[in-house]
């Protein structure tokens, strides 16, 4: 019981793991997640760090983020997402965030994770007590496409760079070879009109310009 007790206490309130399948033709092609502690096989190679679990979970928003993603599909060339590909990304180093990141981050990452109870130990380690929150879509996507739109300015993109990692044909035309990101555009189309994704994340870019302009990093 006391051996028990022990492994209960030292053991990781929860676990950090990416999919080591990386297909291009996905929306992604890095699939983070934090997770409940349990056990992960080969294809689940879990990311252990002595750091503090808010900011294991902004790695796991910055493995996330559609900018990221851009550098990622650079880097893949089959389906296997070894770790030395991960280790060549270029993922924002702890002492980049200051504490107005923080706060406005982890709110949005704690309402996209925390869906279910067996989420709580992952909730409690960022400091919440509440209730899970409600599955909603509608709000799923648009904190994502905020969560987007800040790590573009994080990375220090401009807005016409941030045009073309979402879809290159917005600035070479409609006759561009490339699109970034294929299954999610051509889903989006075919189910709103519109590439809903890549409105939302500029219009929550040009929202944050000014903060982040008057702001000294």
């Amino acid at each position: 019981e006391a051996l028990w007790g022990l492994l209960r206490e030292r053991a990781p309130k929860f676990l950090l793991s990416f999919r080591g399948i990386g297909r291009t033709t996905d929306e992604r092609t890095i699939i983070a997640s934090a997770y409940p502690f349990a056990g992960a096989a080969n294809s689940m190679p879990v990311l252990k760090s002595p750091l503090p679990s808010e900011y294991l979970t902004l790695l796991q928003v910055n493995l996330s983020a559609l900018v990221f993603d851009f550098v990622a599909r650079q880097k893949v060339g089959g389906i296997n997402l070894n770790f030395y590909i991960i280790k060549q990304l270029p993922v924002l180093a702890p002492d980049q965030y200051t504490q107005a990141d923080l706060d406005y981050i982890l709110p949005k990452v704690l309402e996209l994770g925390y869906t279910a109870y067996d989420m709580r130990p992952w909730a409690q380690a960022l400091g919440y007590e509440g209730e899970p929150f409600d599955w909603d879509e509608e709000r799923r996507h648009l904190l994502k496409c905020r969560l987007d739109a800040y790590y573009a300015h994080l990375y220090g993109l401009s807005r016409d760079e941030l045009r073309y990692i979402l879809d290159p044909a917005d600035i070479k035309g409609d006759d561009f070879p490339y699109v970034t990101f294929p299954g999610l555009k051509r889903k989006e189309m075919e189910r709103y009109g519109e590439y809903r994704t890549q409105r939302l994340v500029l219009e929550e870019y040009d929202r944050l310009s000014q903060s982040f302009q008057k702001e000294e990093r």
